[in-house]
């Protein structure tokens, strides 16, 4: 159970921050490229706890109901109507977002596993592991568009506020030799121009049938945020290299520093709690001396650092 609640927090919260990775539903890029796995980040302070705790609905109290979950599901997603469903309340920790975790299971095999918003009874990410995809029928990445544009019609997604979409094809290796062919269309949040860190929308499609298989969506509500910095971008940097130093860590390399949205994950205060509200920030990439990298992300307002990751 907690495999795929963890394959589809993963698209949920993906990134937002990279402190938290587990095997994740997709392999789509993250802000800066690929999502770094568990093994690829530092180890965790000691006083690390997961990002998903399992709740009591009993203690618990939400606006939407397992049931009512389970039909949310089966509005958007008519195959599973029949199907039995366990039901699982849990709390992912970095958004803050309590959910319902639904697994559909057909002799004891998850066929499709979703999470639904147990505050606003939406449907935020799906995977259907009943694929064929052994034969390429796309071979286009329009065409590959087109199909995953018409599930987010379908969905109620608006995006309006996104990148245009990229493609990626996924081939997996199954146990008979052949592979599964996926492909992954994919759009980035963004807010007058600057880029949404953890906004996003995903849609995976089966390459044999041309039916989609998966989707993500979490669009952040930035319309609040100010996108004027007061810090430039050499103060950000300064700041991020006297903290890295302060901290005992030589730089060696100013990668890149980008102005973003997203939401402090207060990284570098310890154990992971909940993110803090979108906000304007600096996102300094650096490396030290051993070629080590380190994110810090600064606040464009106040100049405080609020965040970031460090990589093996």
């Amino acid at each position: 159970m907690w495999t795929q609640a963890k394959k589809l927090l993963t698209v949920v919260t993906l990134a937002a921050l990279a402190i938290i990775t587990a095997v994740a539903m997709s392999r789509s890029a993250s802000f800066y490229g690929s999502t770094p796995s568990r093994e690829e980040i530092t180890t965790l302070p000691e006083n690390y706890r997961p990002p998903i705790e399992e709740l009591d609905p009993q203690t618990v109290k939400v606006k939407v109901t397992s049931n009512q979950a389970i039909r949310c599901v089966q509005d958007v997603w008519p195959s599973v109507a029949g199907v039995s469903a366990d039901a699982t309340l849990i709390r992912d920790v970095l958004s803050g977002r309590v959910l319902w975790l639904l697994e559909y299971k057909v002799d004891g095999a998850v066929i499709v596993s979703a999470l639904v918003d147990a505050e606003r009874g939406k449907v935020i990410s799906l995977a259907d592991f009943r694929r064929s995809a052994r034969v390429d029928n796309i071979k286009n990445t329009d065409k590959a568009v087109a199909i995953a544009a018409n599930l987010l019609e379908k969905l109620g997604v608006e995006l309006s506020q996104v990148s245009n979409p990229t493609v990626a094809i996924r081939r997996i290796p199954n146990t008979d030799l052949s592979q599964e062919i996926i492909y992954e269309v994919q759009w980035r949040q963004v807010y007058k121009g600057i880029q949404v860190m953890g906004g996003i929308v995903l849609v995976e499609i089966d390459a044999e049938t041309l039916s989609p298989v998966g989707f993500s969506t979490l669009l952040l509500d930035v319309n609040n945020v100010d996108i004027n910095a007061s810090i430039s971008k050499e103060q950000a940097v300064n700041v991020a290299k006297n903290f890295v130093e302060n901290a005992g860590c030589k730089v060696g390399e100013v990668i890149d520093a980008q102005l973003v949205i997203g939401r402090p994950n207060y990284y570098w205060e310890g154990s992971p709690t909940e993110l803090g509200d979108p906000a304007l920030m600096w996102n300094v990439l650096l490396k030290d001396g051993a070629g080590k990298r380190i994110d810090v992300w600064v606040d464009a307002k106040t100049g405080s650092v609020v965040g970031g990751t460090l990589y093996r």
